[in-house]
């Protein structure tokens, strides 16, 4: 039997559920990248029969395990502000302080409240970043929002919106980022007008693009 499409499955892997994305290409290896505490991709060759993912995916169900487990860890134990990874250290304080390597959390707050910090923070950025650029063309606004799989959008209407947790980017790609977004006021794709306009503000986005594609699976 052949998988003909990419598809989603939820696997029980000792005690934790996770959710394996399929995905097939012309590629010639089976690989498994671990993208998150409870989700994977299955990188197939395009035919390659379920029975040999199968084979393959079950030899390597400790190795899965383990590390989901770290991601678990690294999740749990710290977080990202400006490009930076800090642990986390509960306290009696009543805000967020960032000390040395460490990040401060208030006892009492909840993810609630630490996504409203972000939140809070990522607007003063987004603020400060845009009132030092210039762009031919003006949105009608940029506006924080949470967002589960994009760093920025723009509408044909002309607003954009940014992730409310931007601010766990450095601060040259949350530049790279809101670029991006301005660039589409002017092209609504990403053809070569699109990424001409935007190397001529931000001519090192593919390096930007880079970092923010090994990072995010720490920062959503």
């Amino acid at each position: 039997m052949l998988f003909l499409k990419n598809n989603i499955q939820e696997k029980i892997i000792k005690d934790r559920k996770i959710k394996f994305n399929y995905k097939f290409s012309k590629r010639k290896n089976l690989v498994i990248k671990i993208i998150s505490r409870d989700e994977i991709y299955i990188c197939s060759p395009y035919l390659l029969s379920q029975r040999k993912i199968d084979e393959f995916v079950n030899k390597k169900t400790d190795w899965i395990y383990e590390k989901c487990n770290q991601m678990i860890t690294k999740d749990k134990n710290t977080l990202m502000y400006l490009g930076n990874k800090y642990l986390i250290i509960r306290t009696k304080n009543k805000d967020i302080n960032i000390k040395d390597n460490n990040i401060e959390i208030p006892i009492y707050f909840t993810d609630k409240d630490i996504n409203m910090w972000y939140k809070n923070q990522s607007k003063i950025i987004i603020e400060e970043i845009y009132s030092k650029i210039t762009f031919e063309k003006q949105p009608i606004q940029i506006k924080i929002k949470k967002q589960k799989k994009r760093w920025g959008s723009c509408t044909s209407e002309g607003n954009i919106y940014i992730n409310s947790k931007i601010s766990m980017c450095k601060k040259d790609v949350i530049e790279y980022i809101l670029y991006h977004e301005l660039c589409h006021l002017v092209y609504m794709n990403h053809s070569k007008n699109f990424y001409s306009l935007l190397s001529q503000y931000c001519s090192d986005y593919k390096e930007k693009k880079q970092w923010l594609k090994i990072n995010s699976r720490y920062m959503y």
